[in-house]
């Protein structure tokens, strides 16, 4: 028997963040209503299932990747299509020097990019540790770690090892 019933119209809006399940996906079913939306992922896996009266359903919760959505009208109709949730571009934390070296008593400016805010840790040596650029001055060795967190709300890690040298 043929199937001839029109497939749903998906639309989805990806994780804020890379790696978090904060996605969703919006299917507006065709055809007959009430209607019932079956989210399943690509094992076959029911995420979620949405009885719906006004002919759309909405999936929040969802990582990145891909699912199926079957869709069943009033007149058992069935439909099925497959939703993609794309993962937002990684963020990257940049910071330069990559290795710097600093002669004893000598100063190094650590730059990292790509966020609006910066926790530089320990704050040990530095003439900020909330910059993004702050100044190093001391004379021994540091491994900081900095924390950046974007506009967003994304947060992401780095280290950054200060090599002091005796003159």
């Amino acid at each position: 028997q043929l199937n001839c019933c029109p497939p749903p119209i998906v639309s989805t809006t990806p994780p804020v963040c890379a790696g978090h399940a904060n996605g969703s996906a919006t299917v507006i079913g065709q055809g007959t209503g009430p209607w019932v939306y079956v989210l399943r992922d690509v094992n076959g896996v029911v995420v979620a299932t949405v009885p719906s009266t006004n002919g759309s359903a909405i999936f929040n919760g969802l990582a990145a990747g891909s699912y199926i959505v079957d869709v069943t009208d009033a007149a058992a109709c069935q439909t099925s299509q497959n939703i993609v949730v794309v993962n937002p571009t990684p963020l990257v934390v940049s910071v330069t020097p990559s290795a710097p070296n600093v002669c004893s008593g000598g100063a190094a400016t650590l730059t990292a990019s790509g966020a609006t805010t910066y926790a530089w840790s320990p704050a040990t040596c530095l003439n900020s540790s909330q910059i993004a650029s702050p100044i190093f001055n001391y004379n021994a060795q540091v491994e900081y770690v900095i924390t950046i967190t974007t506009s967003l709300g994304c947060v992401l890690k780095d280290t950054q090892l200060v090599r002091v040298f005796k003159e």
